[in-house]
């Protein structure tokens, strides 16, 4: 099973692994209080939008969130260590609840959607 959630939203034990699909960490955050079981040494940054694209989005406003959609999926499909990292994360929540995170307060428009949907999507075609 997978869950999405906000690193705002507290931790739950029905979270299960909870893996941060985030660029960067929380700043001036000691990592003995860190909110999350995996990330960047796991190699899970890679699921991150780029930060090009996450300026044009979130910072600029130059995109709108369909644009952003498409890029962001380019980005994962053209990156083979985001779909190696993707095709562990289907993996996992084969046998486990894992829930994903990042800044975003709201996952409808956030890149963790995004990548729920690519494995909802894989899923319905088999």
């Amino acid at each position: 099973m997978l869950k999405l959630k906000s690193l705002k939203e507290p931790p739950s034990r029905a979270d299960g692994l909870r893996i941060m699909i985030a660029r960067y960490g929380i700043r001036g955050q000691k990592k003995e209080y860190r909110q999350w079981d995996q990330w960047k040494e796991e190699g899970w940054k890679e699921l991150a939008p780029s930060p090009a694209l996450l300026r044009e989005y979130v910072k600029q406003k130059k995109i709108s969130w369909d644009e952003y959609v498409v890029k962001y999926t380019l980005e994962i499909k053209s990156n083979p260590k985001a779909l190696e990292a993707l095709s562990r994360l289907k993996s996992l929540i084969a046998t486990r609840t894992v829930t994903i995170l990042c800044h975003c307060k709201h996952e409808k428009h956030c890149h963790r959607s995004i990548i729920k949907q690519m494995i909802e999507d894989e899923d319905s075609k088999r």
